[in-house]
């Protein structure tokens, strides 16, 4: 064989493996991407229910779980959907969550949902409550940033303690 075919068929083989590099390291990325989406929707998840369940007044709930939803999001979490509730001084409210289980359903590259296993503890006026509950939470990421679109309280685990 002539040097000048060595050299040619050593050319393409490096040309061919420089190629599947390159679409190697694209997917690599693409996952990559993937994954931080994850988990930055996973942290606004993990925040957002934080929030929305420790508090020590009703009033100190809404003010720090509004940046973290849109304002559709927001709405939904008025009780019957009018406006938020006063704080009293008739009653007292508070509330803290103990345990968080997430599992993620991915709908797609901008909505993420999630069904949310947590325990919470509950006081009405010095009356303690704990209860175990399952809640859907729905994320959208608007311009870079996962936010709570919907909240459902889908119910509470029976034979909790």
């Amino acid at each position: 064989m002539k040097k000048s075919t060595v050299f040619n068929l050593i050319l393409i083989v490096s040309l061919i493996l420089n190629v599947v590099v390159l679409i190697n390291s694209s997917n690599i990325n693409s996952k990559v991407n993937d994954q931080s989406a994850v988990s930055a929707s996973l942290k606004a998840n993990s925040k957002f229910l934080e929030s929305f369940f420790t508090y020590q007044t009703t009033k100190e709930k809404y003010e720090v779980i509004k940046p973290l939803m849109t304002d559709v999001g927001y709405r939904s979490t008025f009780p019957s959907g009018m406006e938020i509730p006063e704080d009293s001084a008739e009653y007292s409210v508070s509330s803290k969550m103990t345990s968080l289980k997430p599992f993620q359903f991915k709908e797609n590259d901008m909505e993420l949902e999630f069904l949310n296993e947590l325990t919470v503890t509950t006081t009405f006026n010095q009356i303690e409550t704990t209860e175990t509950v399952v809640v859907k939470t729905v994320l959208v990421n608007k311009q870079d940033k996962w936010l709570v679109n919907d909240i459902i309280m889908i119910g509470e685990i029976a034979g909790e303690e």
